[in-house]
């Protein structure tokens, strides 16, 4: 008997001895550490295997997608890299592996409110025909870089992030992405995008009647007649917004003071309009042409 109940303790202590190191040894064959800076997401990837693993980052709002997908990337074994997000409020970062059993998100997570006006929105206003004012406020934030907005992943001019801008991107099509990027902190980070707008086709365009707008010596000069047959207001921003109602048929040639530098915007309303893609019928700076008097 009491061999044989030896020989029961014997067995339980050697089963127990040979699987309790199996299970503390297993480790994750991919670990994801998240830190959140001062207006920014660090993500620190270690590959704990021997071999190659693919695996994505992505930026998410309050845990959904933004407009930017996944990017995607590969890791040597026994490998760590670090990649910076730019993030503000309820930003994060989304994790995506074979090597992990269910997407890993981690929203942006900092008490100090200085952290989350770090650096400017952009307005982004597109036309229907392809153009898009691009505008971004200063800010006074060292070591930002230069700020630029990107076409499709193609970065444009960079401009000072401490002095207010504007710009006019031409040459859009149906489907292009415009996004505002950092450069500081894009290289030898892939992905700190957290504004982009893609360029959409309204049916709005189709029925907009044509406005002309020419730029005088003291300011911008609207020519435009309502051909539909419903009632449409004409917003005029110079440097103002101003609604005017035109009945169908009824022509505006109207002079808006302006200042060089100006935005000018102006918008079909159609009546009932609420939500949606609603295009400038013209989106513009205005320019003081050659040859004008400085008074």
């Amino acid at each position: 008997m009491r061999r044989l109940l030896f020989g029961l303790v014997a067995g339980m202590v050697l089963a127990l001895g040979f699987s309790t190191p199996t299970a503390a040894t297993a480790v994750d064959p991919l670990t994801f550490e998240f830190i959140d800076g001062c207006g920014y997401i660090e993500t620190k990837v270690t590959n704990n295997s021997a071999r190659r693993v693919h695996y994505s980052l992505a930026t998410i709002i309050s845990g959904f997608p933004t407009a930017m997908g996944p990017v995607d990337f590969r890791l040597a074994g026994r490998a760590t890299r670090t990649h910076r997000w730019l993030v503000r409020f309820h930003h994060g970062v989304r994790a995506s592996s074979s090597a992990i059993p269910a997407d890993i998100d981690h929203l942006y997570n900092n008490a100090d409110p200085a952290c989350n006006v770090l650096w400017p929105q952009p307005l982004m206003i597109q036309d229907c025909h392809g153009k898009v004012l691009a505008t971004v406020g200063a800010i006074e934030q060292a070591g930002l870089g230069g700020l630029v907005f990107a076409v499709n992943g193609r970065a444009g001019k960079p401009f000072s992030p401490t002095e207010p801008h504007k710009e006019i991107i031409e040459g859009l099509k149906i489907g292009d992405v415009v996004s505002f990027q950092v450069p500081a902190l894009t290289k030898p980070h892939e992905l700190v995008t957290w504004y982009q707008t893609r360029i959409q086709d309204s049916p709005l365009c189709g029925g907009m009647p044509p406005v002309t707008v020419t730029y005088t010596c003291t300011g911008v000069n609207v020519n435009t007649v309502n051909t539909g047959a419903e009632v449409r207001a004409l917003q005029l921003v110079s440097p103002v917004q101003r609604d005017v109602p035109l009945a169908p048929g009824q022509a505006l040639n109207e002079d808006l003071p302006a200042i060089p530098g100006a935005s000018v915007l102006i918008f079909w309303e159609p009546p009932g309009f609420e939500t949606g893609f609603n295009p400038a019928a013209v989106v513009g700076i205005y320019a003081q042409p050659g040859g004008c008097d400085g008074a």
